[in-house]
């Protein structure tokens, strides 16, 4: 199995989708059934806002067949040996051989699921790769608490893992400090900052509008400059609004970058880019870098 991401001239009635996940089995051939599901899951269902979500969508569901079809396996004969279907294995396979976390297997896990219950409805299988259980859940506390009727619990696929919570690391101000002073280029510590101090993901820095910046002095705030994030103006989690909040420390520094190095920088190579931060050559800086 054999994963590409779609050029321009991918169109599916008419309209363009670049990025979008191919996927091609060993002969070179499209595996048409996982590309049905892709168009269905990506892009029919409407709920699949991002993207850049198609990708890890394709990644992972060419994961489970580059193992299918690495073992010489049918996928539609769900039951291998001692009747342990075709999920539990890659499961196990990737727990055990891989070293993968439960969480990533999980999702995966998710994906391939989701595969098979469309399988399914399209007559491509009899029945599906999994039994399901009954579990507790932990129930809501809120507003509507009372209009729960699961009674504490939910039935799942039982080939899933069972996952525990995991503690966000970060780093202390020691760390932060010296991950600073370690960075030589002064755009890229400027984005280190930014990242830092407002948890702008990578897209959404290299994506930043350059007209997002103003003077400090411009505001009436004395700690924090509120910025509105646009999806149409830029990359944003979800493809939606969202809100930061921005030191003004850190927006005088930013302005200062503004209106001297990235001024110069976009002066002396003839660029107009519409991005905040610019590479020596006065181009925005790669996402996929």
């Amino acid at each position: 199995m054999e994963f590409l991401l779609a050029t321009p001239e991918f169109e599916i009635r008419g309209h363009s989708y670049e990025g979008f996940p191919i996927l091609l089995k060993a002969n070179h051939d499209v595996f048409v059934e996982g590309m049905e599901f892709l168009v269905h899951h990506c892009l029919k269902r409407g709920s699949v806002q991002s993207r850049r979500s198609w990708e890890t969508f394709g990644r992972d569901l060419c994961d489970y067949f580059e193992f299918i079809e690495a073992n010489g396996f049918d996928w539609r004969e769900l039951d291998h040996r001692n009747h342990e279907t075709l999920l539990a294995l890659y499961r196990d396979v990737s727990f055990d051989r891989f070293n993968l976390s439960a969480s990533t297997i999980n999702r995966r896990l998710h994906l391939v699921i989701k595969f098979y219950q469309f399988a399914l409805k399209q007559g491509w299988v009899l029945t599906l790769p999994y039994d399901l259980e009954t579990v507790r859940v932990r129930q809501t506390k809120g507003f509507l608490a009372h209009t729960d009727t699961s009674g504490g619990y939910a039935v799942k696929p039982d080939v899933l893992l069972k996952t525990t919570p995991t503690k966000i690391k970060v780093l202390n101000k020691e760390q932060v400090d010296e991950l600073l002073k370690r960075i030589k280029n002064k755009t890229l510590r400027l984005i280190v900052r930014l990242a830092l101090l407002t948890g702008l993901r990578k897209e959404e820095l290299l994506t930043i509008p350059v007209h997002y910046i103003s003077a400090p002095q411009s505001f009436s705030a004395r700690s924090h400059v509120v910025v509105e994030l646009d999806p149409q103006e830029m990359s944003t989690k979800g493809d939606k609004p969202r809100t930061i909040h921005v030191p003004i420390s850190l927006m005088a520094d930013l302005w200062d970058y503004v209106i001297h190095e990235r001024h110069e920088t976009i002066r002396k190579h003839g660029t107009d880019p519409k991005n905040l931060f610019v590479t020596a050559k006065g181009n925005p800086w790669s996402i996929r870098t």
